[in-house]
């Protein structure tokens, strides 16, 4: 997602059928038009009471199951993807979810605060 909010492209400029891509001389480059940062997080379950925030690979291999959530910072869950192992019930789910959340607000903000800075940096003039 860092790497799509931080592409710039072209302007492109459309008048009947003749097409325009406008160089970046002409015209600064344009942002991709992203409503929502949707970022994910996964659990690694070890037993029913210990999960691990995005494991490491061995934490992975020893894990009796994992639980992938894609969320916004407007708390809207996209992908829930739960990988075998251990069933969970509705209050983990919940609980997990709720953690989830706290994070991708976190990881939204510095991602947010990281594009500021380098936009801050590349100035770009155009003649």
């Amino acid at each position: 997602m860092a790497a799509l909010r931080h592409f710039k492209k072209e302007e492109v400029e459309v008048r009947g059928d003749e097409i325009t891509v406008h160089k970046a001389s002409e015209r600064a480059p344009m942002q991709l038009a992203i409503h929502h940062t949707p970022l994910c997080v996964t659990f690694a379950y070890l037993d029913e009471n210990n999960l691990i925030l995005d494991p490491s690979h061995y934490e992975s291999s020893i894990a009796t199951g994992s639980l992938t959530l894609t969320l916004n910072a407007q708390r809207e869950l996209c992908v829930l993807s739960k990988a075998g192992g251990t069933p969970l019930a509705k209050h983990d789910l919940m609980r997990v979810v709720r953690l989830a959340v706290d994070r991708v607000r976190d990881m939204t903000k510095e991602l947010e605060d990281a594009l500021k800075a380098d936009e801050q940096i590349r100035v770009i003039e155009v003649r």
